[in-house]
């Protein structure tokens, strides 16, 4: 903000200048500024970086008091007059002409957390440690900005499988279902390694879990949707479960984070360098079961998901080109992601409870993504100012980051769990999440407890586990279906005329333009938008694949209002499934009512090409895509 405000007037003051020089006087001395210079930023204008010397005692001068800090607050009143400018292009005059700009469809929720498990590794890194292993390190105050003392780190002998397996372990244990009477199962976990400097391709992290933990009924496939994979895997099996295909099932993810910490402290050559964020995470598995919430009252009410493309690749998880090799997280502007993800998540919070009427004074939680001090501060300040009134309070806005840092897509059921545990979270508490996820994929739940915190506290002061229902009781069949039927709109392949190109996302795109081209649809008529191929360039793990799609066919991959028609995109990951399971779960979600249209696009590349390219894998490199509807 302050960076912003200073450029606006000509002055080029950059992020890592402030945390370098975070008084007026040493920055003023850093920018090399004459007294004249000072003066004249100074000055009283409603267009220039501004201080109030009646109200701050600071001179017009360099020779500021070396503690008066430089922050927003001092620049106040200069803020207020200069609103930061729209960070969305407005559409276009024929995409308005072909659009419905308004987006009837509201995705309320009708399940119910039944049961939750959490998977911690024993051993906890200090982020000190971590520092001090940088080589170079340039001495940039982690800790001081992201809140983050220490974070759970696996020993070496467990990976993503193994966090996850444990998390279902903990949650099956926690419940009155038996491993046989899951229907099933979805795996949402950013990372997919199998052992350090290894990526688990095939099979999925679903299907291994399901053979390891016994869910010998349960259907199973993997979603990824970067940070916000969780909540996707909950909006799918919600949708099964609203059109009655499904009676319950697990949302799980494992997440193997720190093996990019290794890859970051190996590569950090700047103070503000675009690797940071990999120093900020921990590992984690978390697991949820749902079913229908029935009429209780309790479990979600609103569960509204959408991915702005736009800016997709603001956040870009991949293997390095390093020599060391391993995976590592780019954040090419981290200031502007974060504050895109902040605006619009603020926005769409607002534009839910209005639209549901509900009383936002009545949260008794409010839960963002676990990513840094800094980040929840500037959310809670974004969701005061939509609302115009104080809404996000240092009583109900969790922060879980001290001991357990940023668990990707685990972060808001770890918070759960660490705070039905120490007795914050309540039965009959209402709870808000606020999703946010590379790709830029922006969302709200709102969800009220049943008596889960207290069984969960009980089975953690007794040890006593709740008794399983029978089978006989338990199994019965899924509701009769009455519905129209899903079409397949229209096909679309590569074109068998064009030069094939190396990358993954290009490839989707070709497919996806010429389906469009046969169909009745233009691009912004697509409501879920899902990426069904198993192999991607440079191993790109976040975010998803389908966001980059919409970005490239400007998918509705901005918006200006919360008004505005929204997609939705994710990737389906099962192998040579993968195609199919992404059609029945578009059609499970048309059939219940979350959206109207869907494309499902798939494409497949030589991935080793790269990096390693004696092991080819033999694969006719193309794409295809269909729409449903």
């Amino acid at each position: 903000e302050i960076a912003s405000i200073a450029g606006n007037d000509g002055l080029e003051i950059t992020p890592a200048q402030l945390f370098r020089h975070p008084t007026l006087s040493s920055l003023a001395v850093a920018l090399k500024l004459s007294s004249k210079t000072a003066r004249a930023s100074t000055r009283e204008s409603s267009t220039q970086v501004t201080v109030d010397n009646a109200n701050t005692g600071i001179p017009g001068n360099c020779s500021a008091p070396d503690n008066i800090p430089v922050t927003a607050s001092n620049l106040k009143r200069i803020a207020r007059s200069n609103p930061p400018p729209t960070l969305h292009t407005p559409p276009s005059a024929t995409s308005t002409a072909l659009c419905d700009n308004t987006q009837s469809l509201h995705h309320t929720c009708s399940a119910r957390i039944s049961s939750i498990g959490v998977y911690l590794p024993p051993g906890e890194v200090t982020t000190e440690e971590l520092i001090q292993d940088c080589n170079p390190w340039h001495m940039f105050p982690l800790e001081n900005v992201t809140g983050i003392e220490s974070r759970r780190m696996v020993d070496g002998t467990e990976f993503s499988s193994d966090l996850a397996c444990k998390a279902v372990r903990e949650c099956l244990a926690n419940s009155p279902y038996t491993a046989e009477q899951i229907d099933m199962i979805v795996c949402c976990n950013i990372t997919r390694s199998s052992a350090r400097l290894e990526i688990s391709m095939e099979p999925n992290t679903s299907m291994q879990v399901k053979r390891e933990c016994g869910l010998t009924h349960a259907l199973a496939f993997d979603v990824s949707n970067a940070c916000a994979g969780m909540f996707t895997g909950m909006l799918v099996v919600d949708s099964f479960l609203t059109a009655g295909n499904i009676r319950r099932g697990l949302v799980v993810s494992g997440e193997y984070t720190s093996g990019i910490i290794g890859t970051a402290q190996q590569e950090i050559t700047e103070y503000l360098d675009l690797r940071l964020a990999s120093l900020t995470v921990g590992d984690a598995g978390a697991a949820v079961l749902l079913e229908s919430s029935g009429k209780t009252g309790a479990g979600f009410h609103e569960l509204d998901m959408y991915t702005l493309g736009k800016y997709s690749r603001m956040c870009i998880g991949q293997i390095t080109d390093g020599p060391h090799g391993g995976a590592i997280i780019m954040r090419p502007d981290p200031i502007e992601h974060t504050a895109i993800a902040v605006r619009h998540s603020a926005a769409n919070l607002k534009y839910l409870f209005d639209t549901y009427d509900r009383a936002p004074e009545s949260i008794d939680h409010l839960i963002m993504h676990q990513t840094s001090a800094v980040s929840l501060l500037d959310g809670s300040r974004a969701i005061n100012k939509c609302f115009g009134k104080e809404i996000s309070t240092a009583r109900n806005t969790i922060n879980n980051l001290a001991h357990r840092g940023n668990t990707a897509s685990t972060s808001h059921m770890v918070a759960v769990w660490d705070h039905i545990q120490n007795g914050r979270i309540k039965s009959g508490d209402k709870t808000v999440f606020s999703i946010t996820g590379s790709g830029q994929t922006i969302g709200t739940a709102t969800y009220t407890f049943d008596d889960l915190p207290d069984r969960l506290r009980s089975i953690t002061k007794t040890g006593k586990k709740p008794e399983k229902h029978m089978a006989e009781h338990t199994m019965q069949t899924a509701a009769h279906r009455n519905f129209a039927r899903v079409q397949i709109s229209a096909t679309g392949l590569f074109p068998d005329n064009q030069t094939r190109p190396d990358d993954t996302v290009e490839t989707a795109a070709c497919a996806a333009r010429t389906c469009l081209a046969k169909s009745a649809y233009e691009p912004c008529d697509i409501d879920l938008l899902i990426f069904a191929g198993v192999t991607r360039t440079n191993h790109v793990f976040e975010p998803a694949i389908a966001s980059m799609v919409a970005e490239k066919l400007n998918i509705n991959d901005s918006i200006d209002s919360e008004t505005d028609r929204k997609t939705l995109a994710f990737d389906v990951f099962n192998g040579a499934m993968s195609f199919m399971n992404g059609c029945h779960i578009a059609s499970e979600m048309i059939y219940a009512g979350k959206f109207r249209t869907a494309m499902v696009v798939a494409s497949e590349v030589e991935t080793n090409k790269l990096h390693f390219p004696d092991r080819l894998l033999g694969l006719a490199e193309t794409g295809g895509a269909v729409i449903l509807d």
